[in-house]
């Protein structure tokens, strides 16, 4: 109950803050109706990537375009962050669904893949 709370809570506070964004920005739906994260990557402080451990990385299954977002990612320094690790964490250890919005034009720079900043993380 904790995390459905949680996860309407965020839902409807990113949904919000969605609405605050700048046109360029135009965020996208990442997942399908039939998406659940297939990992979850959080890197300690010794990984080669210079910056990569303040960030996780979801990947997903059946991304609605993997040539666009492929997944999402969210850095540590993002006020969010917590909230986006506890929905994203309990939607791994349940193999739940998930829907992801994220915004394709801040790609993840450590990695070729196309990983969107996450705006929205919603428990289905």
């Amino acid at each position: 109950m904790k995390h459905c709370l949680a996860a309407a809570a965020l839902g409807f506070g990113l949904a919000l803050g969605l609405a605050s964004l700048p046109a360029q920005a135009a965020p996208v739906e990442i997942t399908t109706s039939s998406s659940i994260i297939t990992q979850l990557l959080r890197y300690s402080d010794d990984e080669p990537a210079p910056g990569a451990k303040n960030d996780l990385v979801v990947l997903v299954s059946d991304p609605l375009n993997a040539s666009v977002c492929r997944g999402g990612w969210i850095s540590k320094s993002d006020a969010q962050f917590q909230d986006f690790f506890q929905i994203l964490t309990a939607a791994k250890l349940s193999n739940a669904r998930v829907r992801l919005i994220g915004e394709p034009g801040r790609r993840w720079p450590h990695s070729s893949d196309n990983f969107c900043y996450l705006h929205v993380a919603i428990l289905l």
